[in-house]
C-alpha cells in the first residue's frame, strides 16, 4: 500500500508572506537566526517572536499537504514506539503514533527533511503516513514512551556478565581516568539521571532484593517502580555513588550520607546520597535538585488572589517570623524560595540557612548547613545575625535552640522566615511552645504561619467528567459539600502525557493565619485553644480543607487524591 508523502509546492518563507503573516525583514531576521542558531526556518520565525508555534504547525501542515496531529491524543505504547529506536526518533524528530493493518501513523516535527522521512521508511516494515507535530509535543512523548527502560537492561546484563561468578568488584573502572565514561556501572547511573531530569524525577531509591534490583522514581510525590532482573549489578553502582559522594566504599554496615554535583543534560544537578544497610546489601537515596530550575514566584504557587494579597502584605512587614508548615514535600521551600525572589532587591540584605541550599539566588548570601563538622541551624545562624541582615531565611526550625535564636531576631528588627512540620498553619504555635520557646517571645515576634500541601493534578489530557460513586458522595457530605450527589468528579484515564497515572503535575493547597492582637493575647498566656479558636473565627480564614473541595469542583483534582493526601475528613472537623 502506498502512502502519500509529503509535498512541497513552495518555499515556506515565501508562502508566509504572501499571507501577510510576516514581510520581507522577518525573514531575514529569521534567515539570520536560521545561520546562527541551526534552526529550522519555522523554528527561528517563532524564536525571533514572528509567529506562535500554533499557527506555524497550521501553515506547515497545509503547505507540506499533511495533516496535524496532537500526540498527546494518541494511546503510544513502548512496545509500538519501539520500533523505531529511540535514537532514530531523537535525531529525526519523529514517532510512531499508531500501528495500523497496512502502515504506521508517524508524528514529525520537520515534514521537509526528505533524508529522515527515507530513513524512517527504511527502518519500518511497514508503509507510513507521516502527520505534524509540533517539536516539544515529540520530545515529550519521546521522553514518556521510551522511558530508557531497554537501556537500562542492556547495561545491566552488561554489568551482570562482567561479574558474573565472583562477589568482587574491580574498582578499575569506576575510578576517575580515561575508562571510568565507557564502566557499565557509569552508563547506567547516566541513563537513570538523563531518565530523572526528562521526566521531572525528585527521588530515585535504588533497593536491591534477593534477586533483582528495584528501581523507584519520585514523581508527583508518587513512587513509580522499575525492575532490573540482574540483581549482582548492585554493588557496582553503588560502589560508583559511594566514590562520586566521596564516602567509604567498604562501609557496608552503617548508614552514610554525602552529595556531588554533576551535570545532566547541560543542567548543572546537586545529588544528596543516603544509604541504609538492609538485608539484602544497602539501600539508596538520591535527592535531585535542580539547579538550573527556575525560582516560582508567588503568582505560581497556586495561591488564590485574596490569599497572594493577604501573604505579600505580611511578608511586607519590616520584622517578625513568619512560618510556613507542612509535612515533607509539601513544597514549603517553593513557597520560601518564591518570597525571598519578591523581596530581593539591591536595598536588603538577605542570609539563608539551608540543608541543603537547594536553588541559587543572585544578591542572596546561602550558607549550607553541616552538622557533621558542628556548622548546626543554630550556629550558622547566630553568626549570620552579626552580618547585619535585613531578612533571614533559617531552612528549617528543628530544636529549640534554633526557635530561640530565630525568634530573637525576629523581635530585634529582623524579618524571619522558616518552616516548620505541622499538619496545618494553627498549631504551629504549640509546637513551638513544646520546644519550650518562651510564649511572650512568641507572642512578640509572630506575625503569620501559612500551612501548605500538595495535590496531584488531573491529567488535562485524558480528564473525563464522571458521577460521584456512593463513597465519594459520603465523603463530599461530611466536607460540607452541598447536593454531593450532583457534583462530577475529574478522573484521569491515563495517557503517555501522564504516563498512564491519569494526573500531571502538582498545585499547592494553602492555609493562612495572621496573628492580631486577640491571638497574639492568647499566645502571651500559652492559651493555645484561644489562639485556635480566634484564628478559626478570623474572617480572613479559610481552612486548606475548604480550597481542596473547591479544586474538586473545579475538576483540577478529585476526592481520592484529596483523600490520599488529608485522609477522611470526620464529622467533627466541619
Amino acid at each position: 500500500m502506498a502512502v502519500a508523502r509529503p509535498t512541497r509546492p513552495q518555499r515556506l518563507g515565501d508562502q508566509l508572506i504572501e499571507r501577510g503573516l510576516i514581510d520581507e525583514q522577518d525573514l531575514k531576521l529569521a534567515l539570520d537566526e536560521q545561520k546562527r542558531s541551526g534552526l529550522a526556518l519555522g523554528e527561528a520565525l517563532v524564536q525571533t517572536g514572528r509567529i506562535t508555534e500554533r499557527r506555524l504547525n497550521e501553515i506547515l501542515a497545509e503547505h507540506y499537504g499533511i495533516q496535524a496531529a496532537d500526540p498527546n491524543q494518541y494511546w503510544v505504547d513502548q512496545e509500538t514506539a519501539s520500533q523505531l529506536p529511540e535514537e532514530a526518533a531523537r535525531r529525526f524528530g519523529a514517532v510512531i503514533l499508531e500501528e495500523r493493518s497496512d502502515d504506521f501513523l508517524v508524528a514529525t516535527d520537520d515534514p521537509g527533511d526528505v533524508m529522515a522521512l527515507d530513513e524512517i521508511e527504511r527502518i519500518l516494515p511497514k508503509p507510513v503516513e507521516f502527520r505534524l507535530a509540533g517539536r516539544q509535543e515529540i520530545i515529550d512523548v519521546i521522553n514518556l514512551v521510551y522511558g530508557r527502560s531497554d537501556e537500562l537492561e542492556s547495561i545491566a546484563d552488561e554489568i551482570s556478565e562482567e561479574l558474573e561468578g565472583t562477589d568482587e568488584i574491580d574498582l578499575t573502572n569506576l575510578t576517575v581516568g580515561a575508562g571510568r565514561a565507557s564502566s557499565p556501572a557509569v552508563r547506567l547511573l547516566k541513563s537513570l539521571m538523563d531518565d530523572a531530569i526528562q521526566r521531572g524525577i525528585s527521588d530515585i531509591h535504588i533497593e536491591p532484593d534477593q534477586k533483582l534490583l528495584r528501581i523507584r522514581s519520585r514523581k508527583d510525590g508518587i513512587l513509580h517502580e522499575r525492575l532490573v532482573r540482574q540483581g549482582n549489578i548492585q554493588n557496582a553502582l553503588i560502589s560508583l555513588l559511594k566514590l562520586m559522594a566521596g564516602l567509604n566504599i567498604t562501609e557496608r554496615r552503617l548508614p552514610q550520607d554525602g552529595r556531588f554535583h554533576t551535570r545532566i543534560q547541560g543542567r548543572s544537578v546537586d545529588v544528596r546520597l543516603a544509604t541504609l544497610p538492609q538485608q539484602h546489601g544497602e539501600s539508596v537515596v538520591l535527592r535531585l535538585l535542580d539547579q538550573n530550575a527556575v525560582v516560582t514566584s508567588l503568582d505560581q504557587t497556586g495561591m488564590n488572589d485574596e490569599m497572594l494579597t493577604r501573604f505579600r502584605r505580611l511578608i511586607g512587614i519590616p520584622n517578625g517570623l513568619i512560618l510556613v508548615t507542612g509535612p515533607t514535600g509539601s513544597g514549603k521551600s517553593t513557597t520560601l524560595y518564591g518570597a525571598l525572589s519578591e523581596m530581593n532587591s539591591p536595598e536588603v540584605k538577605i542570609i539563608t540557612v539551608e540543608d541543603p541550599v537547594e536553588y541559587a539566588l543572585s544578591r542572596v548570601t546561602q550558607v549550607q548547613v553541616h552538622e557533621q563538622i558542628g556548622l548546626d541551624f543554630a550556629r550558622v545562624l547566630r553568626t549570620a545575625l552579626r552580618q547585619d541582615p535585613d531578612i533571614v531565611m533559617v531552612g528549617e526550625i528543628r530544636d529549640s535552640e534554633t526557635a530561640e535564636i530565630a525568634l530573637r531576631a525576629a523581635i530585634t528588627g529582623h524579618r524571619v522566615l522558616s518552616t516548620l512540620h505541622t499538619n496545618d498553619a494553627v498549631s504551629s504555635a504549640n509546637r513551638l511552645l513544646d520546644m519550650g520557646v518562651q510564649p511572650f517571645m512568641l507572642a512578640a515576634a509572630l506575625r503569620g504561619v501559612v500551612a501548605q500541601r500538595l495535590l496531584r493534578r488531573v491529567c488535562p489530557q485524558c480528564s473525563e467528567p464522571r458521577p460521584a460513586n456512593d463513597d465519594e458522595i459520603a465523603w463530599l457530605k461530611r466536607a460540607g459539600q452541598a447536593d454531593p450527589a450532583s457534583l462530577l468528579i475529574h478522573e484521569g484515564e491515563g495517557c503517555p502525557f501522564c504516563e498512564h497515572s491519569g494526573y500531571s503535575g502538582r498545585v499547592g493547597l494553602f492555609e493562612l493565619v495572621e496573628v492580631d492582637d486577640g491571638m497574639r493575647d492568647a499566645l502571651r498566656r500559652s492559651n493555645i485553644s484561644e489562639f485556635s479558636r480566634l484564628a478559626h473565627q478570623s474572617p480572613a480564614y479559610r481552612p486548606i480543607q475548604d480550597m481542596a473541595l473547591e479544586f474538586i469542583r473545579r475538576g483540577t483534582t478529585n476526592v481520592m487524591e484529596v483523600i490520599r493526601v488529608f485522609g477522611e475528613v470526620s464529622a467533627e472537623e466541619n
